[in-house]
């Protein structure tokens, strides 16, 4: 009977210990698990501000644009300059800074372009 007792101990024991076992391992895991979430949650943190960034660049050369082509408007108005001289100068104008954004393209090395 006192072997009995002692080998229903041993196999409680054996048992509380493999579930101990199992428990750091899960807490273990849960760990990695909260630690992944928590990596992924940062990136799309840092992706949702970088995306708000180009967004909010966007609007400002969109703006930039608006205002130069009603400076533009009102340069033309306040001069009497024709619109087709006008019109002329600025597509000699845009070749030229397509040629320098063209070169700006070709002379970036930069790391962040390989990716």
């Amino acid at each position: 009977m006192a072997q009995e007792r002692e080998r229903a101990n041993a196999a409680q024991l054996a048992a509380a210990e493999k579930l101990g076992n199992q428990a750091a391992l899960l807490e273990s895991r849960l760990q990695v698990v909260s630690n992944e979430k928590k990596s992924a949650l940062e990136q799309v943190s840092f992706l949702e501000a970088k995306e708000k960034k180009k967004v909010a660049a966007d609007c400002e050369a969109r703006l930039r644009e608006f205002v130069a082509n009603i400076d533009l408007l009102k340069e033309i108005m306040n001069n009497n300059l024709l619109a087709s001289d006008e019109l002329l100068r600025l597509r000699g104008k845009e070749v030229e800074l397509g040629s320098e954004v063209d070169v700006m393209a070709t002379s970036d090395f930069s790391v962040g372009r390989l990716t």
